[in-house]
């Protein structure tokens, strides 16, 4: 699946870079189009896998020692582009002391990464705030939210089940895989944590996940 696809992307930017030649307007346009539908394709079949390997006992937890302030901030990074594109303002919120922690900071960081580019997804205005609480002398919590539509009490039934999208994401132009929330969920399972739903329809979602410290 990767092989087709790095050289789809590899033609695609031989193009947009105008290598083969100069271009008009509205070819580099449609040319920008396709990079967008490959990333798209790259990301699902990214969660594919990683749906496929925690399924089949695959995914080993390698453990070091990290700061939690610094995982939020790399998964911050990650999808603030996203958000930039889209006129969302992206909220980091820390705690006043630094919180240290021993995790597999690779797969804490695609979890964090996974709920903070759904709720980019389905946010159209307003912002997206990802918080590190500090309470539990045990565990340390993150929580995302955001200002999106908010999710039905039948959707949140079954939001972490695989394949399974909310209504809300009907009628728009790119669909996921509808895994990313259940890789999620498995993630912090993995992790020895979880991962749980609060949201009220048209006031946005709140997603809580809790990792040992």
């Amino acid at each position: 699946l990767r092989t087709p696809l790095t050289a789809l992307a590899g033609y695609n930017e031989l193009l947009a870079d105008q290598v083969m030649g100069p271009m008009t307007e509205p070819q580099l346009d449609v040319v920008e189009r396709m990079r967008s539908v490959t990333t798209h394709l790259s990301a699902m079949i990214e969660e594919i896998l990683a749906f496929s390997s925690l399924e089949e006992g695959r995914e080993m937890v390698r453990p070091s020692e990290f700061l939690a302030e610094d995982l939020v901030r790399a998964a911050a990074a990650v999808v603030e582009p996203l958000a930039l594109q889209k006129g969302l303002k992206l909220e980091v919120v820390l705690p006043r002391a630094s919180i240290r922690m021993s995790s597999d900071i690779d797969k804490a960081r695609q979890l964090l990464v996974n709920l903070l580019g759904n709720a980019v997804k389905f946010t159209d205005e307003g912002r997206i705030s990802v918080e590190v609480q500090d309470g539990d002398p045990s565990s340390v919590t993150f929580v995302v939210r955001d200002t999106g539509p908010g999710i039905s009490e039948e959707d949140q039934r079954r939001i972490f089940d695989s394949f399974v999208q909310g209504a809300q994401s009907a009628g728009r132009a790119q669909r996921g895989s509808g895994l990313g929330l259940s890789v999620s969920r498995s993630l912090a399972r993995l992790l020895g944590g979880d991962v749980s739903l609060r949201s009220t329809p048209g006031e946005g979602a709140e997603f809580t996940v809790r990792l040992p410290r």
